[in-house]
């Protein structure tokens, strides 16, 4: 059995546990707990990786390296942007200190892997859930 067939074997094994899990994912994501969807993928990339290591040639591992590190440097490149816009979005009263907007922003600019990996972690900790958005029309008397 060569390995591309083992692996759609493997995949045609494990596609009803795949379904059920992504059902109840869903389901949980609607009510705001569980994990998200990147995670599954997160954790299929290995296994994909190392089967197409299995099957490459000798020249082939090269070209799987060199897709592999420019995916990580777009999956990146989303992240910081993500994060980027995330900090432009808050205002300045979101933050404890009277400059934190603006270094938050040097850190991200000036040293992209680690401002956005402390940013997230410092709003993850900060901003623990959602806080809830006041309308002032809707508590005037009128």
């Amino acid at each position: 059995m060569t390995g591309l067939a083992f692996l759609v074997f493997i995949a045609a094994m494990l596609l009803p546990a795949a379904m059920l899990t992504f059902r109840r994912t869903r389901t949980l994501q609607r009510a705001g707990i569980g994990p998200s969807r990147l995670i599954y993928l997160a954790a299929l990339v290995p296994a994909v990786m190392f089967f197409l290591m299995l099957q490459a040639g000798p020249g082939d591992d090269r070209t799987i390296m060199f897709f592999l590190v420019l995916a990580a440097l777009l999956l990146m490149l989303v992240f910081w942007m993500r994060e980027l816009v995330t900090l432009m979005g808050l205002g300045d009263e979101a933050f404890p200190g009277r400059h934190d907007k603006i270094l938050w922003f040097l850190l991200l600019v000036a040293l992209p892997p680690i401002g956005m990996v402390a940013f997230s972690v410092f709003r993850r900790a900060y901003w623990p859930v959602e806080k809830p958005a006041t309308n002032p029309a809707a508590h005037e008397w009128i």
